[in-house]
């Protein structure tokens, strides 16, 4: 049996850096400790003196990193494999990408999504767990109306995998299938602060588990949203945010990591998304700190369970830690979001086409009839 736990985003900085106060319980550090492997988004660049990426400051969009030391709490964790597809991997551009890499490579934490070049963007992370092979593939969404600014990565330029077009995605997922025993995917995608995921990425989930992928574990959205069957494997589209403390920022807002011995707490506090004119506290809304860890259990290559604990991050500084929350009416909202997009969604889609079909038909018909036998 191999045991697998795949968690959402995590950013190991803000609030936390440079303290080493406890910021997750002994019962989830256990439960995290009982898998083989845990799989996670590393939703920020690390760096410590590199400048922002300009395109990014032009544009006023969010600059979200953490400093070096601060990745030990990613160890900490005990994760092994991280995705780097997303849109914060390069807020400190090409330098800060590279160094994030090195960083990752000298502590011996796996990664995929990300690189140089397309070559290394596109190379999946692999492990051999119990003689099995398994390969993480991470692929970012780069338009403007979903996850916001990211270069992609080319053949000369360092960037993300990118998630379009659609048929390099399938074949990627193809190729690699051909190779390993399993393969995995993690897209970044969707719209932030939103339970239900878009139609299109529904039904992209549906044609890369069609294409051979055993599992498809999103990020982005930075809220928890349903888990899914298709084609006899598993999927979720989000999974939020699992690790992702506070942290301050300045004009206009990017991450901000005030001298040693600055009293903040004068501070200004914000939980939204305002351009600042000072240093100032971003929280988490309450919902922004929930997380999902999807246990998958693979017994053979026809047969795997799931299941899933939800986690919150407390609100206080972090000081009473990470943790797993039973929430009943989360639950029960996941299971109905699931319902509807395995029963009612597909209906809908249906009815949708029909309505389109019998509307080209008319048309049709209409035409037929005017040339034809002078109707109309």
């Amino acid at each position: 049996m191999i045991n697998i736990a795949f968690l959402g985003d995590v950013m190991p900085g803000g609030v936390l850096n440079k303290t080493d106060r406890p910021f997750i319980t002994d019962d989830l550090l256990g439960y995290l400790q009982s898998h083989d492997l845990r799989v996670a988004t590393l939703e920020c660049a690390i760096g410590d003196t590199f400048t922002f990426d300009p395109e990014k400051m032009r544009r006023k969009q969010d600059i979200v990193y953490a400093e070096n030391d601060d990745l030990k709490r990613v160890l900490e964790l005990g994760i092994n494999i991280v995705s780097l597809a997303n849109n914060h991997v390069y807020d400190l551009g090409h330098d800060g990408l590279v160094n994030t890499i090195q960083q990752l490579d000298t502590l011996g934490v796996l990664h995929c999504g990300a690189g140089c070049d397309i070559e290394e963007a596109s190379k999946p992370a692999v492990v051999e767990i119990n003689g099995k092979r398994l390969a993480f593939l991470g692929f970012c969404d780069y338009r403007d109306e979903t996850v916001g600014y990211v270069p992609f990565a080319t053949k000369n330029s360092s960037g993300v995998n990118p998630l379009y077009p659609t048929e390099y995605v399938l074949s990627e997922v193809r190729k690699y299938k051909q190779i390993y025993d399993y393969v995995y995917v993690l897209p970044h995608w969707g719209f932030e602060h939103t339970w239900f995921p878009q139609y299109n990425t529904i039904n992209l989930t549906k044609k890369i588990l069609a294409a051979g992928a055993d599992g498809v574990f999103g990020s982005h959205p930075h809220r928890v949203q349903p888990i899914c069957h298709f084609h006899n494997h598993y999927a979720c589209f989000s999974m939020g945010n699992f690790f992702f403390p506070d942290r301050y920022i300045n004009t206009p807002r990017p991450t901000y990591y005030p001298p040693a011995g600055t009293d903040t707490s004068r501070y200004p506090v914000t939980d939204v998304y305002p351009y600042v004119q000072e240093p100032t506290l971003k929280i988490w809304k309450p919902l922004g700190r929930i997380g999902l860890i999807i246990s998958l259990s693979l017994t053979s290559k026809s047969q795997m369970s799931v299941d899933y604990v939800l986690t919150s991050l407390s609100s206080n500084n972090i000081l009473s830690g990470l943790n797993v929350v039973d929430s009943a009416k989360l639950r029960k909202m996941l299971h109905n979001l699931r319902v509807i997009i395995t029963y009612a969604l597909p209906l809908y889609v249906l009815a949708i086409t029909l309505r389109r079909s019998l509307g080209i038909l008319k048309r049709k018909f209409i035409s037929y009839a005017k040339k034809n036998i002078g109707y109309y």
